[in-house]
């Protein structure tokens, strides 16, 4: 298919600058494809940053699992959603357990969490640093996002591709398609600049799924004496 998109540029002329229309022909097909390979560009440079944590009760079963992201060049921090680190077993009786990307696995200390869970973010430890410091931005209604996380179903990360619907203090959502296992995984702009973590769907649309704002997130590292995001 062959769309006609008509651009409107600017040209100087004794009067100043005005726009002058300038029409293109555009391959559809040609566009999307353009479009899914940025998408992959932006996500492929975040998935080596995101971890699968499993909680593990004193009977070696595995009682939950989330996501995680490491996300700074300056800590061995990972940040993930505070629900996963306490299941209703109980959060003295756990340990956790980090797979990477790239499959090598670690037992993970649990840092900090919050009890309440508001916000919904806990700090994890392992021996690994980020390749690259993240960046946290703001995001408003419209804007395109990424949620990247494990499911349960695989050992490696995936990422599905979305928009913003709303954003209201200490909470945003998205429409990302969140799987189980998802919660804790990072949610990114085009920038590759991350705007919240996953808390899980709302409600029964799992198609819509709630974020902590990456601003919260940065209060809550800084507060713990953890770096903060940059940016």
């Amino acid at each position: 298919m062959i769309a006609v998109i008509e651009l409107r540029t600017l040209h100087a002329d004794t009067a100043g600058m005005a726009s002058l229309p300038l029409t293109v022909m555009v391959n559809m097909a040609d566009l999307a494809d353009l479009l899914r390979r940025f998408d992959v560009h932006v996500c492929e440079q975040l998935q080596p940053l995101v971890v699968k944590i499993s909680a593990i009760n004193p009977a070696g079963t595995v009682v939950d699992q989330v996501s995680g992201f490491l996300y700074s060049a300056l800590t061995e921090g990972i940040v993930t959603a505070s629900h996963g680190t306490h299941p209703a077993c109980g959060p003295d009786n756990l340990v956790f357990r980090a797979r990477y990307s790239d499959g090598f696995e670690e037992p993970v200390q649990r840092i900090r969490y919050t009890a309440n869970n508001f916000p919904d973010v806990a700090i994890m430890r392992g021996s690994r640093r980020a390749p690259f410091s993240l960046g946290g931005m703001p995001c408003i209604p419209g804007d395109t996002v990424y949620a990247l996380g494990y499911s349960n179903d695989f050992m490696t990360p995936c990422f599905s591709k979305g928009n913003v619907v709303n954003g209201t203090i200490g909470s945003v959502a998205v429409t990302s398609h969140a799987d189980h296992g998802y919660s804790g995984g990072p949610v990114i702009n085009c920038e590759g600049r991350l705007v919240g973590i996953i808390k899980g769907p709302l409600g029964n649309r799992i198609l819509q799924v709630g974020l902590t704002p990456a601003q919260d997130v940065h209060t809550f590292l800084i507060q713990a004496g953890e770096p903060g995001l940059t940016g």
